[in-house]
C-alpha cells in the first residue's frame, strides 16, 4: 500500500467495511477512497475476501443418502483390508510353530531310535549253543550183565580173554 495516510491505519478501513465507523469519520474515509484508486482496491479485495470467508463458513446441508452409503462401503473395505493384513501374520506365525514342532518331534524319535541302536551295538551277541554241545547225549545204561560184558568186548577192553 503506497497511501502514506492510511498506511499505519489500516484499522480504519476494517471499521468502515464492518460499518462501525461514526458519521464524520465515515464520510471522511469514503471522501479519501473517492481520491486514492490503491486504498479503494485494498478495501475492494477486503470486502471481496470477506464475502468468501462469509460463504465459506456458511453450514452446508446434511449429507445425502449416496454419501452415507459411500462412507460405509469404504469403511466396510477398510475393515476387510485390516482382516486380510491380521490373518496373514497369524498364518504365518501358526506355520512357525507347526514347523517347529514337527521338527523337535522328528529330532527326539530319531535321538530315540538312535539310543537303542547304540544299546544292541554295546550288549555282546550271545551266541545260540545248543544243549547237544555242552551236554553230549547220555549212554544209553546197560539193563543186565550181560550187555555190560558185550559192550566192553565191542571196546576192546576185554584183553582177548
Amino acid at each position: 500500500m503506497a497511501c502514506r495516510e492510511y498506511c499505519e491505519r489500516l484499522d480504519v478501513f476494517e471499521d468502515y467495511l464492518d460499518g462501525q465507523l461514526a458519521g464524520a469519520k465515515a464520510a471522511e474515509v469514503s471522501a479519501h477512497l473517492e481520491r486514492c484508486a490503491e486504498c479503494r482496491e485494498e478495501v475492494e479485495s477486503a470486502r471481496l475476501a470477506g464475502m468468501l470467508l462469509r460463504a465459506g463458513l456458511e453450514p452446508t446441508g446434511e449429507p445425502s443418502g449416496i454419501f452415507w452409503t459411500r462412507v460405509r462401503a469404504r469403511l466396510r473395505e477398510e475393515e476387510e483390508k485390516q482382516m486380510v493384513a491380521d490373518f496373514w501374520p497369524a498364518l504365518e506365525v501358526l506355520a512357525r510353530r507347526f514347523t517347529l514342532t514337527s521338527a523337535a518331534v522328528l529330532l527326539l524319535s530319531f535321538s530315540y531310535l538312535i539310543g537303542i541302536e547304540w544299546q544292541n551295538r554295546n550288549v555282546p551277541a550271545t551266541r545260540v549253543t545248543e544243549v547237544r554241545e555242552i551236554f553230549p547225549e547220555s549212554v544209553r545204561q546197560p539193563a543186565d550183565s550181560n550187555e555190560v560184558l558185550m559192550s566192553l568186548a565191542a571196546n576192546g577192553n576185554g584183553n582177548g580173554r
